[in-house]
């Protein structure tokens, strides 16, 4: 919900393409709307294409991760939050493709020499954020497997 909210204001404060600065040179607020998938890829694909590889893809990833997070346990709380997150930001970016037919970015940091990273969003930070919450406790072992 709350990348659905920052990406209608985004819409309703600035015209596609504008940025304001947040942190200056390194913050910009932007608004962009990205038809491809992360970092801009099948942008130029056939909309069939785009929509086999970004509205089915995504309906698939939601409905592996569902069905991996019901075979979890209760005290899986660190992969049932990365799986949450993931489906999440999935489905924020899907509401996006479904109705705008783009995904609204809006977040831009420029690194070095006013080279930027690619623009993205809320739902964008909270699937990296579960996939790198998975891949931490990807190697934690079990207190009762663990040897004494």
């Amino acid at each position: 919900m709350l990348d659905q909210a920052t990406k209608g204001w985004i819409e309703r404060a600035l015209s596609d393409g504008a940025q304001i600065a947040g942190v200056a040179p390194f913050f910009y607020l932007t608004r962009v709307g990205n038809p491809g998938g992360s970092f801009g890829l099948f942008a130029a694909s056939p909309l069939a294409v785009r929509r086999v590889l970004l509205v089915g893809l995504p309906v698939l990833v939601v409905a592996v991760t569902v069905l991996l997070h019901r075979r979890l346990a209760p005290r899986k709380g660190l992969a049932a939050l990365a799986l949450g997150m993931i489906v999440g930001g999935t489905i924020g970016n899907l509401v996006d493709r479904v109705a705008r037919g783009a995904v609204v970015d809006f977040l831009r940091f420029y690194l070095w020499r006013g080279y930027a990273w690619p623009d993205f969003n809320l739902a964008d930070v909270a699937i990296v954020v579960g996939l790198g919450l998975l891949a931490l406790g990807s190697g934690r072992t079990p207190e009762s497997t663990r040897p004494r």
